[in-house]
């Protein structure tokens, strides 16, 4: 029998708000599914991070792991990691550094000249995507040396280094004041001697990592043996012998005050001749057995063929010529006090260049016919390009410099007051 029609209304109208519950509970499911947030990756993605991961990277730093994303069936439970307020908490300001220590390394990189600003290291982390706005990279420890002169160092002892003779990138030699020789390893200048007697040393001609020579003042000269300077011979009445060339290990020149002129012979250091004048020589430049050529006061040059040592010319202005080198016998430069660079062709000497600063150059060094450096008084550094002498560089502070001597084009040395140590690359 039917139920009467008042009767089944009245449970239509008690089952309704539990219909329309369920509507709703279905309504907000679809609505929670259907919106528009983005899933944190692709299904199956292999390069997805983890929220902890994102928290752990912004609030200390540490590396992130990358892992295969898979879609939930249902909504995560409850976990352990760093909620969304929790990663917000750690976001830096906009131009704020961030704390952490991901990315030290350390990274040995072989000894030579980097053209270039940047060093690659085998580090996943240390790369520019993963350099957050605002952080400072730092410990980096080492040398840059940009185009130009640079000052390298400062010997602890801080005295006048006269001299330098460079063997190549990794070994050279610098001898000055007190008595002192230093010494270079490819990295660093350090103190390898001071001799007993103290006498200031004015002159170094290194033939190789274990013969060498330096000289100096009351007539002192010393030979390297491939492990320690010794006194080898004593010339008094020279009272100072300012420059030495070697040749080879059997061929050797010194000059000095005075005008004497010293020979080495492979056994002995003798005197060989004493010019007229008796006018101090200041630089020696020695081409071969049998020429070369020797500089000095109120403009005196000198030249040796074979047998004497005779003048050849008189520098018209009298310089006094504090330093000469030849490349040839066609081709040799001096320079000196006024700022004068005196160049010679095969026949003659002649005033090539005055610079305008009028400093007295104490140095000057040929790489080739076309590349040439010249240094002196208050760090002023000249180059020669070939046809002109142009000032390169003044060093800061008015440091005297007293020697150049250069590697290659792109690699040179300068010594001068106070310890200072200047190094060219390009």
């Amino acid at each position: 029998m039917d139920k009467h029609p008042s009767v089944m209304w009245r449970h239509f109208i008690k089952a309704l708000p539990l219909t329309l519950v369920a509507m709703l509970l279905t309504a907000v499911t679809v609505l929670a599914a259907s919106g528009t947030t983005d899933a944190p990756a692709a299904p199956g993605s292999t390069t997805s991070y983890t929220l902890e991961d994102i928290y752990q990277r912004l609030s200390n730093g540490t590396a992130g792991s990358q892992s295969t994303f898979t879609e939930p069936a249902v909504a995560p439970g409850t976990g352990t990691m760093h909620s969304l307020n929790d990663i917000y908490a750690v976001i830096p300001d906009a131009g704020s550094d961030v704390a952490g220590s991901d990315g030290s390394r350390t990274v040995d990189l072989p000894n030579g000249i980097y053209r270039s600003n940047t060093a690659t290291c085998n580090d996943t982390d240390l790369v520019a995507e993963n350099v957050k706005h605002g952080v400072t990279l730092f410990g980096v420890t080492g040398t840059y040396e940009g185009p130009g002169w640079n000052l390298y160092s400062i010997t602890a002892e801080g005295s006048l280094i006269s001299s330098i003779s460079m063997l190549s990138a990794t070994d050279g030699w610098a001898v000055g004041e007190g008595g002192r020789i230093y010494h270079f390893d490819g990295s660093t200048w350090s103190l390898h001697t001071t001799t007993p007697e103290g006498t200031s040393l004015l002159s170094i001609s290194m033939l190789s990592a274990t013969d060498g020579w330096a000289a100096g003042n009351w007539g002192h000269i010393y030979h390297y043996n491939g492990s320690s300077w010794n006194l080898d011979t004593t010339y008094p009445e020279a009272s100072s012998i300012w420059s030495i060339d070697m040749l080879s290990a059997t061929d050797g020149w010194a000059v000095g005050y005075y005008g004497y002129i010293y020979h080495f012979d492979g056994s002995t250091w003798s005197l060989h001749t004493t010019t007229p004048e008796g006018l101090p020589l200041i630089s020696v430049s020695m081409l071969s057995a049998t020429d070369g050529w020797a500089s000095g006061t109120s403009g005196g040059i000198y030249h040796y063929d074979g047998t004497d040592w005779y003048l050849h010319t008189t520098a018209p202005e009298g310089t006094i010529l504090q330093s000469i080198t030849m490349r040839s016998a066609t081709d040799g430069w001096a320079a000196g006090t006024s700022g004068r660079i005196y160049h010679y062709d095969g026949t003659d000497w002649y005033l090539h260049t005055t610079a305008p600063e009028g400093t007295t150059l104490q140095s000057i060094f040929m790489f080739s016919a076309t590349d040439g450096w010249a240094v002196g008084f208050y760090g002023y550094i000249y180059h020669y390009d070939g046809s002109t002498w142009s000032l390169h560089t003044k060093v800061p502070g008015f440091i005297d410099l007293y020697a150049v001597d250069m590697l290659s084009a792109s690699d040179g040395w300068a010594v001068g007051a106070y310890g200072r140590i200047y190094r060219y690359v390009d």
